[in-house]
């Protein structure tokens, strides 16, 4: 069987019916030599690492010339046995000469079918009531999607500043997530002042230990609710405090609870991420930068950006923006841009914030967002947990935005 796709510029389009159901080969036709060549060599690639072992090539054709078009497509029916056309993307002028090379050849197993990739839908277009992909839907992690839109995922490296930081996912580490959420919630601007503080005090990022100005800390105790944070983060053994002359000393649970108690923005970070795999994603990662070439260099000349959480439903990409704190204009830009570049037309783009204000301005901003096709999802002290975890799993197909809270 041989699948002929006509070439979209939504890359997932290209592949859908390939990884539901691998044929011998698979043909793409476009017009722009370059671009299919290089899709031929990420599809392949793609399709090696999930031991499909489809044939992939590629037809140039003038898709400003019908006669053009007709005869070569054509020519794939003649070589061909069993054709199956995917009439998703590509050129209307392509989908034209199918329709004409599909009545010219009727005696041939000829078939059509197109999809709706945001719901997983086939619709048989040969009207043979036969769905060649059987009911199988594809899925591919956030790694390959970021691999065949031409970027890499750039790893964690001991030594760099930037890099995706792989965490080790223990039952136990999830639970500390939780606790540690439950903890911010007592005030997220105050949590976000005692993180500052503590990551401040790190001198030394191989030891589990943060030194704190004395001064700085009993300040931030008369804060009634950083105190009660503070408590709840010893009480739970999260941290140890010591006085040591004139400064405190942290003592950090472990290496990735220090993660999450020197970084503003972590907690939230993690529970989204933590919500999203309890939620049926096929893929998630946090804390994901993504190099935008695909060619690793070094930090200083690469081009590259970090989303927070990325999620893959099947085909659809989620990209999240954690705001624990202030959202400014440009981080709408920001997720616009590269939930463009690395999910296409499909992809949903989401900001939580737990501090978005109703100021005249951040009104301006949420109206902004609005246009965007930009979700913002506001939470609060109040909002349940579990009305939280439910929207996060929601999000592929209604990335509404909305106040979880009264």
């Amino acid at each position: 069987m041989t699948y002929i796709e006509f070439f979209d510029k939504s890359v997932t389009e290209n592949i859908y019916t390939t990884l539901a159901n691998p044929p011998e080969k698979l043909i793409l036709v476009g017009s722009d030599k370059e671009w299919l060549k290089e899709h031929k060599k990420r599809y392949s690639a793609l399709f090696k690492s999930k031991s499909i072992s489809t044939n992939v090539s590629f037809k140039v054709i003038n898709h400003n010339n019908l006669n053009a078009c007709v005869d070569e497509i054509s020519r794939i029916v003649e070589d061909d046995d069993e054709c199956v056309f995917d009439l998703t993307g590509g050129n209307d002028l392509y989908l034209v000469a199918v329709g004409i090379v599909y009545e010219k050849y009727k005696n041939k197993k000829v078939k059509m079918h197109r999809v709706d990739i945001a719901t997983d839908t086939v619709y048989d277009c040969d009207f043979d009531g036969v769905n060649v992909i059987g009911g199988n839907v594809p899925g591919i992690t956030v790694k390959d999607m970021i691999n065949i839109c031409g970027g890499k995922v750039i790893p964690y490296a001991d030594d760099a500043s930037k890099g995706t930081y792989e965490w080790n996912m223990t039952p136990d580490f999830k639970d500390d997530i939780k606790k540690m959420w439950s903890i911010s919630k007592l005030g997220f601007k105050d949590w976000n002042k005692l993180i500052r503080a503590f990551a401040k005090g790190v001198q030394d990022d191989t030891k589990l230990t943060a030194t704190c100005s004395s001064n700085a800390i009993d300040n931030l105790k008369t804060n009634r609710t950083i105190n009660s944070i503070i408590k709840d983060l010893e009480d739970s053994a999260f941290i140890k405090i010591k006085r040591v002359a004139n400064d405190y000393e942290i003592a950090f649970k472990d290496k990735q609870v220090k993660r999450c108690l020197t970084k503003e923005g972590q907690i939230l970070e993690m529970i989204v991420y933590i919500y999203a795999c309890e939620s049926g994603y096929n893929s998630v990662m946090n804390g994901v930068y993504i190099d935008w070439d695909g060619v690793l260099h070094t930090y200083d000349t690469d081009v590259f950006n970090e989303i927070d959480v990325i999620c893959m439903h099947n085909m659809v990409p989620v990209f999240i923006s954690c705001k624990n704190g202030n959202i400014e204009s440009d981080e709408l830009f920001k997720l616009k841009t590269v939930a463009k570049r690395f999910g296409g037309k499909y992809s949903k783009k989401v900001i939580i914030s737990t501090s978005l204000e109703s100021t005249d301005s951040k009104n301006a901003l949420r109206e902004r967002a609005k246009e965007m096709d930009i979700a913002i999802i506001e939470i609060r002290r109040s909002t349940r947990d579990s009305d939280f975890r439910v929207e996060i799993g929601n999000l592929w197909h209604t990335a509404e935005s909305k106040k979880l809270y009264i």
